[in-house]
This record gives structure tokens, sequence and C-alpha cells, in this order.
């Protein structure tokens, strides 16, 4: 499991989508009722991202980067890091509540008023309260998405965190092309979605 982060670049264009996918099985019975299973819990979400133009010259690297960042994650093989750039934070978001013996705890994000984990959290900006008081008795998982309090909360302690947070992905082709528009500038689209760990 990859922790490397997707870079951005500036010649990312408009028209980038994002799409929820569920796995929803409907039976249909003779006498006209349906019946469904929902086979996920969460929605896996699909991503792409336009490139009107990528930079490849002696001192703008970006195609020759991105080149570079498909092939260390082996095309569809290894994952990693993405920063949705309109969904990437949350504030005092409510991830558990203590029962005085739990002591691990998924941190989650709310969208749209639906509750889901987060693929992983930039360490760096994460803060964890207690009852509203800042934390600093816990370890953040290696997968950036599980804290483990070296002391269990107390019952009825509702559990929110702040900071950033990225989706984890897997590119969804292992060939992905570069068309050329001009002397050093490449146009590309990359497809990617995220899976459950």
């Amino acid at each position: 499991m990859s922790n490397a982060i997707l870079p951005s670049f500036p010649g990312l264009d408009w028209g980038a989508t994002k799409q929820p996918m569920w796995a929803t099985h409907v039976a249909d019975a003779v006498s006209g009722r349906q019946y469904t299973l929902a086979r996920r819990l969460y929605p896996l979400w699909n991503f792409s991202t336009p490139y009107a133009v990528l930079r490849a010259s002696l001192l703008l690297t970006e195609q020759q980067q991105m080149i570079g960042f498909i092939n260390a994650r082996k095309g569809r093989y290894d994952d990693f890091l993405y920063t949705d750039p309109n969904d990437n934070a949350v504030t005092e978001q409510v991830f558990g509540v203590g029962n005085g013996s739990s002591t691990v705890f998924e941190l989650a994000r709310a969208f749209g008023g639906f509750v889901e984990p987060v693929g992983a959290v930039n360490s760096g900006t994460l803060q964890v309260f207690a009852a509203g008081v800042l934390q600093s008795g816990y370890t953040l998982s290696a997968d950036l998405r599980v804290v483990t309090f070296a002391v269990a909360p107390a019952a009825g302690v509702v559990l929110t965190w702040s900071g950033s947070f990225y989706y984890r992905c897997r590119f969804v082709s292992d060939a992905i092309s570069f068309q050329e528009l001009i002397k050093a500038g490449w146009k590309a689209s990359f497809e990617f979605r995220t899976f459950r760990a």
C-alpha cells in the first residue's frame, strides 16, 4: 500500500468528473415486485481528471513527472492518494463515541448527510478531539485512516477530528495515453477510482 500523492499541475482542465458507484442487485419477480440487495456499505468513487496541457521541457517536466508516477505504480498495480480539490477537509467531524473499552476508531467524513470512512488523512493536519478537548495520546495507522487511543475514551464521549484527507485510489487502466498538442505540450486524461482496503 502506497502513500504517494497523485501530482497536480496547472494545466488541469474543466470537465473533471466524480461519480459515486454502488453495486446493487435487483431481482424482478413475475408479480412485478422488485427485490434489491445493496452489495456495498459505501460507494466507490470514480474520478476523471483531464489535463489540457502537461508541459515537457528541460525546465517544466510535468509530463515526465506524471509518466514517472504512473510507472512507479506499475499502472493499476499499486494504489495512491488523491486530493479532490473540492472535497478534501473536515472540521470537527464526528467519527465515534467512546464506550470505556474501545480504543480503535476509523476516521470518517460526512458528505451531503452521508457518512463514510476516509481513504487516508493528511497526518500533518490531523487534530483529534474527545469531548472538544484536543488529544495527543493516540497513534495513526500506517494506512493513515485509523486512530488508536492509548487510553479508551470514556463512555459517551464524542470523538471528532479536523484536518484534510485523501481518496485512496488505483488507475482504472494499465495503459494511459498522452497526445502531443504542441512542441513540449501534451494532453492527457487520467481515470482512477477508490477501493476498500
